[in-house]
């Protein structure tokens, strides 16, 4: 058997933008694979709202948005001055 990302995961999100964070094998983009029904969990059910995930895909792709991004960033050289503005 394989790493276990997901063990035991429950998980309540209101209906608002959220975040990730974590350190790099923690089930980040494997948890948000699953619930956009684009990875099947080994076992369990995700349900978005009333929706099964599992049974349901193609309606869950229509209402859910997942945007994905790989950033790097050398913390030893951030600062709030360095951000942005």
């Amino acid at each position: 058997m394989g790493v276990q990302a997901l063990k035991n995961l429950s998980l309540s999100m209101g209906s608002n933008m959220f975040g990730l964070l974590g350190p790099n094998g923690a089930g980040k983009s494997t948890l948000m694979r699953t619930v956009a029904a684009l990875q099947t969990p080994d076992s369990g059910e995700v349900w978005l709202d009333d929706l099964n995930i599992l049974q349901e895909k193609e309606k869950v792709r229509q209402i859910l948005g997942y945007l994905w991004a790989i950033l790097t960033v050398d913390y030893r050289w951030l600062s709030p001055w360095a951000l942005p503005r």
